[in-house]
């Protein structure tokens, strides 16, 4: 009886050990099998992500920029644009940088040609627009006319590039100095003549409490009452320089004389040097891009800084045409359609608002894009800015690659010191850059 005890005890125990395996067996089946299902969506999931990624295009866009500001510029293109994706090529845009880029077989889809369009015309890399333009409907009618212009100009005929943000010009004026001078600002919505400048200048400069004011700084603005003729001072065909002949560049060269003859208003040294007397708080005016407000002012006295108008001539009302660093789809491109994708966004009200609030000025010319210019900018918080968009642009009607060799910025600080007068000095101008012109020609056979 003893034994047969035992014997049931052992088996009872034994029969729970099973019974407990058999448990555990069907427990670990259930959560397998559960785990089984649940991870059957993932697997699908990863199959989905793999074949979306395959869908996207990556667009390369060759610029200067670093990661930072590639990001900055281009991440809500990026994130709107969910079917392409956005790859820095960081890189000069000089001819010698881009012919190291193609030797490499590097094919950027974009590039910003920010060392001038004729780069990258001169090695064959430029894709025209305008077909793409109509297929995608993409509307330019409120491109800034000068740059649009201009951009058809390089194409002959053709659209050839897409604008970034413009340069543009504006007055510049330090209200403290007109108020240590006791002269009233410039007139917020009238552009003032540039005579009119000259005569306010004579005004403005002087010494004050140990201080020498100047009433107009040229640096920056020194040829833009020559800009606005929109003139071509070369015959495109022949290279003939044409500037004796231009009654405009006489005008202009009288016009810089009488800001010369100001007593103490024009040192040709601090000229030669790029002194920024107004971003150092000495000049009481100058002309320049709605930029130099992020970099040139001094912090001390942003506050006193306000814009006018850009000056016009009494005879030719058109303010200075607009420069914009242009777009250019690589003619070499493998995806051209996805990088003029993001051309055409680059274009885009939303876009473009994007860059004018933080102090970039748009090239597309909306009523939103142009009134949200500078809102995120506390540099710009209460300033004029109407008067950098206000009044016409000047536009060109053709261009000559030859006027590259007429330096007149070069020209001007001999010209101060000089002492010829006008005639002589265009004369002796023209022969120094027809010589220029004689060797560039016979370079380019």
């Amino acid at each position: 009886m003893k034994n047969k005890g035992l014997f049931l005890i052992n088996g009872m125990k034994k029969m729970r050990a099973t019974h407990v395996l058999l448990s555990l067996l069907m427990f670990v089946s259930i959560v397998m099998g559960g785990c089984a299902n649940n991870s059957e969506p993932s697997s699908n999931n990863n199959s989905d992500n793999v074949e979306a990624e395959k869908n996207v295009v990556t667009v390369k866009i060759l610029t200067p920029w670093d990661e930072n500001l590639f990001k900055e510029r281009f991440g809500n293109i990026d994130e709107k644009l969910t079917d392409i994706k956005l790859e820095l090529i960081s890189s000069p845009t000089d001819s010698e940088s881009l012919q190291e880029i193609n030797a490499k077989g590097i094919i950027p889809d974009i590039i910003l040609a920010s060392s001038g369009f004729d780069v990258v015309e001169d090695l064959d890399m430029v894709q025209p627009l305008d077909e793409m333009v109509e297929e995608h409907n993409v509307d330019l009618s409120k491109i800034d006319p000068s740059v649009l212009s201009l951009y058809k100009l390089w194409g002959n005929g053709k659209l050839v590039a897409i604008p970034s943000t413009v340069d543009n010009f504006v007055m510049f004026y330090n209200k403290q100095i007109f108020d240590l001078f006791g002269v009233p600002y410039p007139d917020p919505e009238q552009p003032m003549t540039w005579q009119q400048v000259v005569d306010l200048s004579r005004q403005l400069t002087g010494s004050r409490n140990g201080v020498d004011y100047v009433g107009f700084e040229l640096m920056y603005g020194n040829t833009v009452p020559l800009k606005e003729f929109a003139l071509n001072y070369t015959n495109p065909e022949t290279g003939e320089v044409l500037i004796t002949e231009q009654p405009e560049v006489t005008q202009y060269f009288e016009l810089i004389k009488e800001f010369y003859d100001i007593p103490g208003l024009y040192d040709p040294k601090a000229a030669a040097e790029e002194v920024n007397a107004f971003g150092e708080g000495r000049a009481a005016m100058t002309v320049s891009w709605p930029g130099f407000m992020n970099w040139g002012i001094g912090e001390d006295f942003v506050l006193d800084i306000d814009f006018a108008p850009v000056p016009v001539w009494e005879n030719n009302p058109n303010k200075p045409p607009s420069y914009s660093h242009p777009f250019v789809l690589n003619k070499h491109s493998e995806n051209k359609e996805a990088a003029f994708k993001v051309l055409a966004e680059e274009l885009s009200v939303e876009s473009q608002t994007k860059l004018s609030k933080s102090g970039e000025f748009p090239s597309v010319l909306y009523d939103e894009t142009l009134e949200a210019f500078g809102g995120d900018n506390e540099r710009f918080t209460g300033k004029n800015i109407p008067a950098i968009y206000s009044g016409e642009p000047a536009i060109y009607m053709e261009l000559s690659k030859w006027d590259q060799y007429v330096d007149f910025a070069d020209a001007l600080l001999k010209f101060a010191e000089s002492g010829k007068d006008i005639p002589t000095f265009l004369r002796e101008l023209a022969e120094e850059s027809e010589a220029k012109i004689k060797e560039a020609m016979v370079n380019d056979q």
